[in-house]
């Protein structure tokens, strides 16, 4: 993926040797890797170039995803079918190293999780939260355990970083028993389209109240909020806020979390922690 002039590899394995790179569409990119113009959304160009080792040739083909100017909201991610590629801007409101990745959000507080993999890890060090970015990437499902998430996966580009400090859409009118009542099912066969978690997830919220930490197992903290679900952070991210994660005990009482829903994860509402109190 690219929409930027790249160069085409003039060897290949063993010393091999390409030459005769053409595009098969040089109005997008010419035959030397260099754009010409940028699509509104997305062109899939193939180059093919002759590729020679001692007596032998043959072809070889490489397909190039150059990326448009045109980006999409957050909300319209969400109702972009998996499988498909979305251009999407957004606000990074906080990243997860449990699986790693990051959400970003539209100005409503709509959100979205963007997943990283090997090779993308740069992202974890270079993004902070505040920064409105436009990534390229494709739409799929991260299914785990009761878990269907909308999310950003597989490739993905990341287009631009305005490395602004925007101001977060953070609700703080819901307890937790609205929250967890609020996710949605997906239901593949009646609405594929239809965001996982409803109206909670990726989303970010400020919780106040007592909560008692009564379980901790595995570098999850679990407290019981006397619902079908109970709340699961990682202790690791506590790091992010100073907060060692050695000290926490069961018995624990939190005064106020502010958090981004994750996921469900066998039966329990999984979230991740931006900021928290303790008694």
């Amino acid at each position: 993926m690219t929409n930027e002039d790249f160069v085409l590899p003039s060897e290949g394995q063993r010393g091999s040797v390409i030459t005769n790179w053409s595009s098969s569409d040089t109005s997008v990119i010419n035959d030397d890797g260099e754009i010409v113009a940028l699509p509104s959304g997305y062109a899939e160009i193939t180059f093919t170039g002759d590729i020679a080792f001692g007596e032998h040739e043959k072809t070889v083909e490489i397909t190039v995803l150059v990326v448009g100017t045109d980006t999409i909201s957050v909300d319209d991610a969400l109702n972009t079918a998996d499988g498909e590629y979305a251009h999407v801007e957004g606000v990074i409101t906080g990243f997860n190293y449990h699986a790693p990745g990051f959400f970003i959000q539209d100005a409503d507080g709509t959100g979205i999780y963007v997943r990283v993999f090997a090779g993308e890890e740069w992202m974890l060090d270079e993004l902070e939260v505040g920064n409105k970015i436009t990534i390229f990437g494709e739409i799929d499902r991260y299914y785990s355990h009761g878990n269907n998430q909308k999310q950003i996966s597989g490739m993905k580009l990341l287009t631009s970083n305005d490395e602004g400090d925007h101001e977060l859409n953070i609700e703080t009118d819901m307890s937790f028993e609205d929250i967890i009542n609020g996710y949605v099912a997906f239901d593949e066969e009646t609405d594929p389209l239809t965001q996982p978690g409803g109206i909670t997830n990726s989303v970010i919220y400020t919780v106040e109240g007592s909560f008692t930490i009564d379980l901790i197992d595995f570098g999850d903290a679990n407290f019981d909020v006397g619902l079908d679900m109970n709340i699961i952070f990682d202790l690791d991210n506590l790091e992010w806020f100073e907060i060692d994660p050695d000290t926490i005990s069961e018995g624990d009482v939190v005064t106020s979390i502010t958090f981004i829903t994750e996921r469900i994860h066998f039966g329990n509402y999984r979230v991740v922690v931006i900021d928290i109190e303790f008694e």
